[in-house]
Formats: C-alpha cells, sequence, structure tokens
C-alpha cells in the first residue's frame, strides 16, 4: 500500500506534473472604428434641441457636447455648443465653437450669419485679425 501511495503522490507531483497550465494570450485589442458615429450624434443634437427649446440649458449642453464627440466634423453640433456656451457667458469658449463650425461648412448661411452675430455683439471678445499690410484689423 505504501507503493501505491508512494507512486501517486510521485505522479501528481512530477514536474511534469506540477506545472501550471498555460493561460491564453489576451484578445489583441480592436482598434477603435475611426468612423464617427453620426446616427447617434444626429439623435443627441436634436434631442439638444428639443431640451434647449424648453429651457433646460445644462441638459442641452451635455447632448451638444456628446453629439461633437461622437462626430467631430458635424458643423450643426458645434454650432449648437457654440451657443450653448455663448448663453453661459463663456465667450472665448463660443467664439471657438463658432469658428470650427464655420471651418467645417462655411457656406452655411446659419453658422454664416451666427458668427457674424457673434462678432457684432462681442467686438471685443474677438481677436484682432492682422492683415498682410499690418493693420490691426482687415478692412473687409
Amino acid at each position: 500500500m505504501t507503493a501505491i501511495v508512494f507512486l501517486l503522490l510521485w505522479s501528481l507531483l512530477s514536474p511534469s506534473s506540477c506545472q501550471l497550465p498555460r493561460t491564453p494570450e489576451p484578445p489583441t485589442p480592436r482598434p477603435i472604428a475611426a468612423q464617427p458615429n453620426v446616427d447617434q450624434a444626429k439623435a443627441e443634437l436634436a434631442f439638444g434641441i428639443e431640451m434647449a427649446q424648453r429651457g433646460l440649458w445644462h441638459e442641452a449642453f451635455w447632448r451638444f457636447r456628446r453629439a461633437v464627440q461622437l462626430d467631430p466634423e458635424n458643423a450643426k453640433a458645434w454650432l449648437a455648443l457654440g451657443i450653448t456656451f455663448e448663453r453661459y457667458g463663456l465667450i472665448a469658449r463660443a467664439h471657438t465653437a463658432y469658428n470650427i463650425a464655420i471651418a467645417l461648412d462655411p457656406t452655411d448661411p446659419v453658422i454664416r450669419g451666427t458668427l457674424e452675430a457673434f462678432r457684432r455683439d462681442h467686438p471685443d471678445s474677438v481677436p484682432a485679425r492682422v492683415s498682410a499690410s499690418g493693420s490691426d484689423r482687415d478692412s473687409a
């Protein structure tokens, strides 16, 4: 009986049987899709507009911000975010958001009109543009 116990222990404790099972390699993380989630961004933008119309600007801000995160190429989302920044008195941030919106869609009349109104309403907050002649502002 001692021999049987010895053989069992030997087979259980032998170096070949004491190795831990090899753990599988972790899966290689998949790259995040480069394509923005356009549909979700549009839904966030639409809901944000609805919230703004109800006067729920805090909720609207978060929806517009999310829309920009989901689709950074969405000029309307940048415009809405800029309007919200302006409403909260964050003029520099509003100016940045408006400039991004106009850069994304320079022909959109709503974006152009909003940016022109912003520049008219906040002339001191808009940095002076230096023309080729070196003057402080372009004579446009």
